[in-house]
């Protein structure tokens, strides 16, 4: 997810849940902490932790905010499922590679400019999914987690068809 100053531009947060054990991991382009990056989730009375005050997220951890630079891979690493966010909102989306490369199938929003090509091939492979709005990415979150052999079988096309574009230098 991306930090907004603004709260209406940040549907995901109140449209998802806690399910159980899950976990929602964001991320923030701003070293600014929590104040502001999940103030939805706090409001609602869901507990946020972040990287830089907490380390890791404990067992009561609803979010947890990755505040830090050059870890979110080691966090899609971890990941069953990714949303690359800025694609929910007119902000052209984020980079889908990094989860793909991983074996992580990702969601993405309707507002992919920013990586039109890399987007298409994804979406082409099967490895990403498109969703319309904050809803239809919680439908399609549940969708995956409650399915384990289709949400593999779209993190290994990803991680197949950027393998199969790494060219000469990989």
């Amino acid at each position: 997810f991306r930090r907004y100053a603004d709260p209406s531009r940040r549907p995901c947060t109140t449209a998802l849940a806690p399910w159980g054990s899950t976990l929602t991991v964001t991320n923030t382009n701003k070293l600014l902490g929590i104040d502001g990056v999940d103030g939805a989730a706090q409001r609602a009375g869901l507990r946020v932790q972040c990287r830089r005050e907490h380390g890791l997220p404990d067992a009561q951890a609803y979010a947890f905010v990755v505040d830090t630079l050059g870890e979110l891979m080691d966090f899609y690493a971890a990941a069953d499922v990714a949303f690359v966010g800025g694609s929910l909102q007119e902000v052209g989306g984020h980079n889908l590679l990094e989860p793909a490369a991983l074996g992580v199938p990702a969601l993405v929003g309707p507002h992919t400019f920013n990586f039109q090509d890399i987007t298409a091939l994804l979406l082409e492979a099967g490895a990403v999914r498109r969703v319309a709005d904050a809803s239809g990415l919680a439908a399609a979150v549940l969708a995956w987690l409650d399915d384990p052999a289709d949400r593999r079988r779209c993190g290994e096309a990803g991680r197949l068809r950027v393998a199969a574009e790494r060219g000469a230098l990989a």
